[in-house]
């Protein structure tokens, strides 16, 4: 009896024992379930903090962890039907979704939300600009046939959004009703890996149906054929972030490039807000393309997960991507930084929500009416000063002082193009692509005086 009370001890104290011995204690270490780098301790913090960041330290690093979550889920799937994963819920027939969290309503921010794309539409077309928002639906939206019993789900207020969006002009292209009606032909969205997107071929097919619209304003564009994708097939072992077992056949379409990214150099300019910083530019090295459009394009995970934007960037001669959310909030400064055919502004379902797109900002948002609003007189003004610096090696800055601030808006025409100015520190401000200056001899100022009603202009010779 003494013996087995010893093993059943020596077992007991085994298990609480090892996962201490195997503690994780490797700094920076990154973990592939989390997808980040698990908890660290801090130095000089309150006595509550390090309570907090002890025990989320202590949970995180524990030895075995992985194995002990792995456990958990395969218990819990194989007797309960319930899957344990904190990011997923699972449906009918294996199917999985991200979780599925509250029915939303149109409401306030969906509408204050609709009002600022009428402003972005307004302020890119009266620039002769295109625009268009992409509207790429969730996966329970789609499939709403595999949600679990008892789930009441609705996303009804997708209709009501497209449909003031239709009301006020704004030029959509509405992949949620659109997958609708091609859902039974192809599957749109993998059953386990990554449900979060569509798969490739849903990415595919809603891209050419951006294309689609974009071709009725630019005829050089063609849809994507597949017989030209590089498409196979990828067996897919692990839940993403996770070590669940899925080993789920998924498609896999790569576009075969032809374009070099210029845009390393130019991202330092582009961090309005550090959060979403990613960013690229893409330019075609195909002389076909050079009747194709230059895109601007403010995206999300949708586009930007798996590479998808290669199948718009295959359809332009230029194609800059700007991580979208708070930074397409700050349009103008990219647009007259690139000066685009279009702006394509990518939005998921999923992401309407304070944290990406602050209804404040949204609400506040005022942007430069166009030069050609302002047919005044014209009269001529002194410079007091005009310099052009280096912001980065890709960009300039472009200062000029007047004897006023009072002049709004305000505008600087060189090679064809006119450019919004700033006010930055009392002086009149332009961040602009280096390129953009190449071979410009003259700048020519444009100062509006509302209250006048006049028009001051001044030519800034370079190199005088």
């Amino acid at each position: 009896m003494k013996k087995a009370q010893l093993g059943f001890l020596t077992l007991i104290a085994l298990i609480i024992l090892l996962p201490v011995c195997f503690f994780q204690h490797e700094k920076n270490h990154w973990s592939e379930i989390d997808n980040r780098n698990l908890a660290e301790l801090s130095e000089n913090v309150s006595i509550d903090q390090t309570a907090q960041e002890l025990k989320s330290y202590v949970n995180e690093r524990i030895g075995f962890r992985y194995q002990m979550i792995d456990a958990y889920n395969r218990i819990n799937k194989t007797l309960f039907h319930v899957f344990s994963h904190p990011d997923y819920d699972l449906g009918k027939e294996e199917e999985l979704y991200p979780n599925i969290i509250e029915n939303q309503l149109y409401d306030s921010y969906r509408q204050t939300f609709v009002v600022a794309l009428e402003k972005m539409q307004h302020y890119c077309e009266d620039r002769g600009i295109k625009f268009y928002l992409m509207f790429d639906p969730n996966k329970i939206s789609i499939y709403p046939e595999y949600i679990p019993d008892g789930v009441n789900y609705s996303s009804e207020w997708v209709d009501r959004f497209l449909e003031e969006c239709a009301n006020r002009g704004i030029t959509v292209v509405d992949n949620y009703h659109y997958f609708k009606e091609i859902k039974d032909e192809v599957k749109l969205y993998n059953s386990k890996e990554d449900v979060a997107h569509w798969n490739d071929m849903g990415a595919f097919l809603g891209c050419n149906h951006v294309l689609r619209t974009l071709k009725e304003d630019f005829p050089a564009i063609e849809e994507n054929r597949l017989e030209e994708m590089e498409v196979s097939e990828e067996t897919v072992k692990y839940l993403q972030n996770s070590n669940i077992v899925i080993n789920e056949t998924v498609p896999r379409i790569r576009v075969p490039e032809h374009w070099v990214n210029i845009g390393e150099a130019e991202r330092e300019a582009l961090q309005k807000d550090a959060t979403f910083a990613n960013s690229a530019h893409f330019v075609s090295t195909s002389e076909s393309d050079s009747s194709k459009p230059k895109i601007l394009a403010f995206e999300g995970s949708y586009l930007y997960g798996g590479n998808h934007h290669a199948f718009l960037i295959n359809q332009s001669r230029e194609y800059i991507t700007i991580h979208n959310y708070r930074n397409v909030l700050n349009l103008p400064y990219y647009v007259n930084v690139y000066q685009p055919d279009l702006v394509l502004f990518d939005v998921a379902e999923f992401v309407f929500a304070e944290y990406f797109f602050a209804s404040s900002t949204m609400g506040n948002m005022i942007y430069p009416e166009a030069i050609k609003v302002y047919p005044y007189a014209e009269e001529e003004i002194s410079l007091k000063s005009v310099e052009i610096t280096e912001f980065t090696p890709a960009f300039r800055r472009i200062f000029v002082e007047v004897d006023s601030t009072d002049y709004q808006p305000a505008y600087v025409e060189f090679n064809g193009k006119t450019y919004d100015l700033e006010i930055v520190n009392g002086v009149y401000h332009l961040v602009t692509l280096s390129s953009n200056l190449e071979g410009v001899s003259e700048l020519k100022f444009t100062f509006i005086d509302e209250t006048n009603q006049k028009r001051y202009t001044a030519v800034h010779r370079l190199g005088e």
